[in-house]
């Protein structure tokens, strides 16, 4: 079948025994669909003190579904990100562990599916070790 949100090129020709028609003009025609669209991060982030749980399932597929996440975060003081994983598979939920309590955090997520990508960049903050 074709692919969801892609572009298709089409024209048309008639055939029979006398011969062929000429190409009719060339439609240009897109499939239902588009790129992830970005979740509001209330909806999607959830830390506690030394773990973020990310809501993947809030994050919308605008019409084609994810196929994977890549996720990164790093201290908003620190200038190298730290690549939780580049192919984190479609899931209800999914935790960033061993975080450092009382901490500001920035966190990169890029979407995939068939008809594109787009990312996000969210900031949030780790619960003091008493919650």
């Amino acid at each position: 079948g074709l692919l969801c949100g892609n572009m298709y090129h089409l024209y048309l020709t008639s055939h029979n025994k006398i011969g062929s028609s000429p190409a009719s003009p060339v439609l240009s025609v897109r499939t239902q669909g588009q790129p992830p669209g970005i979740p509001p991060a209330a909806a999607f982030l959830s830390p506690n003190s030394t773990t973020l749980a990310l809501r993947l399932s809030a994050w919308p597929d605008n019409g084609c579904p994810i196929q994977y996440f890549v996720i990164q975060y790093r201290p908003m003081d620190e200038f190298h990100w730290t690549l939780v994983s580049n192919n984190v598979k479609p899931q209800k939920r999914f935790l960033v562990t061993n975080l450092s309590p009382s901490t500001v955090y920035q966190l990169k997520v890029e979407a995939y599916n068939v008809a594109g990508n787009n990312h996000a960049e969210f900031s949030f903050v780790t619960l003091t070790k008493d919650g």
